[in-house]
């Protein structure tokens, strides 16, 4: 990992982390770790003495999320293909596709994956077997965190325990990434004081804990800083002088990610998002990029951060009487696809600009984008 010596020494009042512990929903938003994140992380401990903690608890609720999400979309193969074998008179039946799938899956199981790639990274799986059943119990029956009041949370309060008794230690600097927020935080999303109390219960402080929301949290604040700056690389990407590395090219590649960040901030298409319910229909991409960094993680390998605008159209459904209440110059911008979604709602169409962040790893040796993510979505400021 390529490391900014500045910024190593500005950052030496803060401990670095001896642990850093995942969620599941980390894993369940990258399956196949193939994120800028996840680069970042494996090389971060490599030149670091860190180590990364996987509790048993959340790797079983991974590998058996994984698994329904497969058998849905195996559900969802065999209905489609019922269906068009009812309209089309020479469909083909699901058989060629789910025999594909379940060959892909057993050739390439993912627990498997999981436990090379542990391996590789030098993670630590602590089980739960050993947590006493009945501390759990009395958690739950005083309702403490992560504890609800309507008593979910007994995954969580297992995770939780597992934390305490492993990573968490006086001056050791433990962080926690999770965007379960709701359980482990209070309103304004610090650890929850039942949290803290079980912290100062075993001698360590709140300050030796760290929670980050999710791993693009973490890798901002505490890995991206230590790299090596690269400007000459900003320079020679905004004159289309890397191969490999045209910026409109790579978003047209990874279309279905940004369009899938989009459709997760509906606010930013349109006001009230949950009584139109919009989703992206078209996204076009501009000529124009903002390269805000460019990184050296390793010496073959740069992060690369970047800022553009592009232009959204978006389906959404209203009601007809509230459209006829409209002015000429509120429904110029709105096309009808639908008039008659049903006998009181229409489906339109509307486009805004949005602002987006991303970022991706690049192979200089390959000349290769290895990852992409948004970082970032938000309305265009006007």
């Amino acid at each position: 990992m390529g490391v900014n010596h500045r910024a190593v020494k500005a950052a030496a009042a803060e401990p670095m982390p001896e642990f850093i512990v995942l969620d599941s929903n980390v894993f369940i938003g990258d399956y196949w770790l193939r994120s800028s994140s996840f680069v970042l992380l494996r090389e971060y401990l490599k030149k670091t003495s860190a180590t990364l903690v996987v509790p048993q608890i959340v790797l079983e609720e991974v590998i058996n999320h994984h698994r329904e999400a497969l058998d849905k979309v195996k559900t969802e193969i065999r209905e489609v293909r019922r269906t068009l074998s009812r309209l089309l008179r020479s469909a083909r039946g699901p058989s060629s596709e789910l025999a594909e799938i379940i060959k892909t899956n057993k050739d390439d199981p993912y627990d498997k994956f999981l436990e090379n790639e542990f391996e590789k990274m030098g993670t630590q799986v602590p089980d739960y077997k050993d947590i006493p059943h009945k501390d759990i119990v009395a958690r739950d029956l005083r309702r403490v965190r992560p504890f609800q009041q309507s008593g979910k949370g007994y995954r969580d309060a297992l995770l939780w325990e597992t934390v305490l008794r492993n990573c968490i230690k006086k001056d050791v600097a433990t962080v926690f990434v999770t965007q379960n927020t709701a359980d482990f935080c209070d309103a304004k999303n610090c650890l929850h004081e039942h949290l803290k109390a079980d912290i100062q219960k075993i001698g360590a402080d709140e300050t030796d804990f760290t929670l980050f929301k999710d791993l693009v949290q973490f890798t901002d604040s505490m890995v991206v800083p230590l790299l090596k700056a690269r400007k000459e690389f900003i320079t020679l990407i905004d004159n289309n002088k890397v191969e490999g590395l045209g910026l409109a090219a790579v978003c047209d590649e990874n279309m279905d990610t940004i369009i899938e960040a989009i459709n997760n901030s509906p606010e930013t298409m349109i006001s009230d998002p949950g009584e139109f319910d919009p989703s992206v229909d078209v996204v076009d991409i501009p000529s124009e990029f903002k390269i805000t960094s460019a990184s050296e993680i390793s010496a073959d390998r740069l992060l690369i951060t970047f800022e553009f605008r592009p232009s959204v159209s978006f389906l959404y459904f209203m009601n007809r009487s509230d459209y006829a209440c409209l002015s000429d110059e509120e429904t110029s911008g709105i096309q009808i696809v639908d008039r008659n979604w049903n006998e009181s709602v229409m489906q339109v169409e509307s486009t805004c600009e949005i602002d987006l962040k991303c970022r991706l790893t690049f192979d200089t040796s390959e000349h290769a984008v290895e990852s992409f993510e948004v970082e970032d979505v938000e309305s265009a400021e006007t």
